[in-house]
Formats: structure tokens, sequence, C-alpha cells
């Protein structure tokens, strides 16, 4: 309401005045009975606990050409939660006032509309941010259906995807692509284009050109016996793909409300004492592809222990003097590269003097992979890669958890979530050098899940596995010389 957000003053209100001898509400207020105000007080709180599956972007407060069909998306959110058995909600995000963690509490934002789309940087950038973090996007233009033509909306919003991610394009989803087997077998419909965008390790937009919510408008009990045989195929596809679209860019994983990840205002760019420094190592093969990644890594070990970290963004350049500073540096990427012979003698000498590499390849990328395993040897002939096994300490509670069971995704078109999932202790392969580890690479996905991404079509690891995995390695280069 407003700049206010409503629930969660109202939540912190009631716990405060919660009484702590029974839980009760005294009486007082709207009520005089003790036991309405608890029934109320309780009814308000349980609100909390139902997970949001869509926040509908409300881009303009002038008029409602944002919402054209304003009962489509909860008609849909009931569907999903039949075929889900899910308790579930959605809300209406404004952009006018929202911030990355406003956007944050939908996994997926909904963006509708027939006239063009006008927002301003500050909203641009938040958009950007928000899939940065692992959001995503659905969008449907008005088209057609009775609703006119949505060519404005259409130009306008392919030229805000050119500009917030320039280097993606907005492309058909291939008839292998696993939305179309994310919770339902479905396939390609010519009369309802669907288009995805690449960004941030996953498809992170999909755009239909034609009505949907109109459809979802019409799926409901009151209406279903009076829809012609010919229309009900259609509202059934409508909603097939609403569901697998929600089941693809969640996983059907689903946080309370209240639990959805923060971002922090502010990076800890002035703290006293002793700070930590662990950058990531440039180079040609997308060393930036997942930005928030590493980030997220090292907020969470910060939030875990005691350790000073800067967790605002750091890329460094195999350059002399560069790397002095930074015995740790992270590494990913999802394509081939190749440093130079001045980049190599630094990076030489860098391993020469204790120093050490974690590295992750994004998507699983064999390319990556098999560029840094060449150029380690390239480094350091006399070194060797060798696979580590699951009795290694770096896995053991010592360095933060006992990791000798993890869940790893593996994509499969033919599973219900478009993947299989294996349980094990972690894959992870270290470059040896006189004996000592100096290198580790996980060839399966750390990233994607990383940047929040549930649901997301890479071979890996969970995100709480990868965060997991991703804290003993750090944890075990600044301890393992207390042994």
């Amino acid at each position: 309401i407003g700049t206010h957000d409503w629930y969660r003053l109202g939540a912190n209100h009631l716990i405060n005045v919660q009484q702590p001898r029974d839980g009760s509400w005294s009486a007082g207020g709207l009520a005089s009975s003790i036991e309405i105000n608890t029934a109320f007080g309780l009814l308000f709180l349980s609100k909390g606990r139902r997970p949001v599956v869509f926040g509908k972007y409300q881009y303009t407060e002038q008029d409602q050409r944002w919402d054209l069909h304003p009962t489509g998306v909860h008609y849909l959110t009931r569907e999903i939660e039949s075929a889900w058995q899910m308790i579930l909600n959605w809300q209406t995000v404004r952009a006018s006032t929202a911030t990355v963690n406003d956007l944050n509490e939908a996994p997926v934002l909904f963006i509708s509309g027939q006239q063009a789309i006008d927002l301003n940087d500050k909203q641009k950038q938040a958009l950007k941010e928000y899939i940065e973090q692992g959001g995503f996007i659905f969008a449907e233009a008005c088209q057609g259906d009775g609703c006119g033509d949505a060519a404005a909306f259409d130009q306008s919003f392919r030229a805000l995807l050119k500009e917030l991610f320039p280097e993606s394009n907005l492309e058909v989803l291939a008839a292998d692509h696993p939305i179309w087997t994310a919770n339902y077998p479905l396939k390609p419909n010519p009369d309802w284009p669907v288009l995805g965008l690449q960004a941030c390790c996953r498809t992170s937009v999909v755009y239909c050109q034609r009505n949907l919510s109109c459809y979802w408008e019409l799926d409901r009990p009151s209406f279903k016996p009076k829809i012609p045989e010919s229309i009900a195929t259609d509202v059934t596809f409508c909603r097939q793909l609403g569901i697998n679209v929600a089941a693809y860019a969640t996983g059907r994983e689903l946080l309370e409300k209240l639990d959805r990840p923060k971002v922090s205002d502010k990076d800890f760019v002035a703290l006293e004492g002793r700070m930590l420094v662990l950058p990531k190592l440039d180079h040609s093969g997308g060393a930036d592809e997942a930005p928030n990644a590493w980030r997220n890594l090292l907020t969470e070990l910060q939030r875990q222990t005691d350790l000073r970290l800067l967790t605002e963004k750091r890329i460094v350049g195999a350059q002399t003097g560069q790397l002095d500073d930074f015995p740790f540096l992270f590494l990913h990427g999802r394509n081939r590269f190749q440093w130079s012979s001045d980049e190599r003698a630094v990076l030489r000498q860098h391993l020469k003097t204790d120093g050490f590499l974690f590295a992750d390849s994004i998507c699983a990328s064999k390319d990556f992979a098999d560029a840094l395993r060449r150029e380690l040897l390239a480094i350091w002939p006399e070194g060797k890669w060798v696979t580590l096994p699951a009795s290694h300490p770096i896995w053991s509670a010592r360095f933060g958890s006992d990791l000798q069971q993890v869940t790893m995704r593996i994509p499969d078109a033919s599973a219900p979530r478009g993947f299989r999932e294996q349980t094990g202790p972690p894959i992870m392969e270290g470059f040896e050098i006189d004996g000592r580890v100096a290198a580790l690479l996980s060839p399966f996905d750390l990233s994607c899940a990383l940047e929040n991404a549930t649901g997301n079509q890479c071979h890996g690891y969970t995100r709480r596995d990868a965060m997991r995995i991703g804290i003993n390695v750090v944890l075990y280069h600044l301890l393992r010389d207390e042994e």
C-alpha cells in the first residue's frame, strides 16, 4: 500500500502483541473476544505460509492495460494448486515502487498487455537484477481472440529485452525444450507461438505472442460446462502450457513468501580489520556469465561464519602484479578459452607460491572444462589431473558440511520435471602439483544453482548442495594448513 509492505508490517505487529503465555491475542480493537481476535490473527499470519508463484507486473498506474484479463492468473494459480497438491498464491507487483527484493518474492513475474511498455531506468535495472538473481519473466501479448492488435506491446517488449540482455535473442522454443515436458507432455502449437530468451544459465524469459490469460479466465468451474468442445481444447492447452512454464521456472520448489532470498543493499567495502578478498579470474570463455553466483556463495559463507569477506564483484586478470594479494581465485565459464604465454607465466608463478584455483563449468560445459584441463597442463606440465575420492577430507564436516550424499540433477526430457536426480558424493577433479591440490574443477554445474535459479536445466547440483560444496572448498583452502 503505497511504499508500505503491509503484510510484513502487520505480521510484525501481531507477533509483537501476541500473548507469550498461550499464544492468544487479547480482546480489544475491532473485537471484544479473545477467541475472535486470535482467530483473525492466525488467519492473517497463515497467508505468509502460502508460497507465491506469480507476481503480476503493474507497469502503469494510469489504466488497466497491464491487466486486461484480471482473473486469468488467479484461476491458473488455482489449477497449479490442484496439479501440484500445494497451497499457493499470487500477488501484484507495482513497477513504480518495486525493489529487487519485492520482485524476488515471486519466482515468476507475469507481464501482459497490448499497448507499449514504458519503463524508466530504475525499473529496467530492477528487472535485470531480478533475472540475474534467478527470477523468471513470463509474458504474453494480448493479441487476437477479440482483444485486437498487440503490435505495440510486442515491439516494446522485444526492445526491452534487447536493452537488458543485448547478447541474447528471443528464439522459438525447440520441440525438445524442457518446458514442453516440465509437467504435461505438450507439443509446440503454431497457434500459440512461444519464444524464449537465454540469460543467466537458462531460459529466463518465455514470451507467448497470443492471449493465454483470456483462456485461463474461462478455466473456472462455472464456465467449463458451457464451453464448446473446440474452445475447451484451447483452454486445456493454455492451462497446461501455463503450468508447464511455472514448473520449469520453479522446479516446483517454492519458498514461503517471507523466505525469498534477499539482495544486500550494499557491499561490505569499509569493514575494519582483516577482510578476505576472493576474486574471480578473467578469461575469454565467459568469465562472468553467471554474474551473481560467486557473490551469493560468499554472502552465505559470511552468514555462516565469522569471516569478513568482500562481497562486491572483483574480477582480476592474469597480469604481472595483479594476483599477488589473492591466493584464492575462482573462475567459471561456458566456452573454450586460452591464456597467452604471458598469462600462463603469471599463473605458473601464482600456483608455485601456493596459489589455489577453484573452477566451475557453467551448465556442465565440456568446452570450458576441457580448456581448463588443457591450460593447467600447459602451465604446469609436471602436474596431473585426478578425481577426488569420496574419502577426501574436503567433503568432511571439518570444512563445513558432511558431503557424502549430495543431489545432482541430470536433464531428462522423459522425466516428470525435465530432469532426474541421483545422489552420491560430489564429483570433483583436482590438479596436483608435487602432491598438493593446487586447483579444483567441478565438471558439473554449480553456478546456475548458486544464481538462485530453481529448476534450471543444467546438469549439476541443487542450489543447497552447490552452496555446501562451494563453502567446503573455500574453508578447505583457508583451514587446511591447520591440519
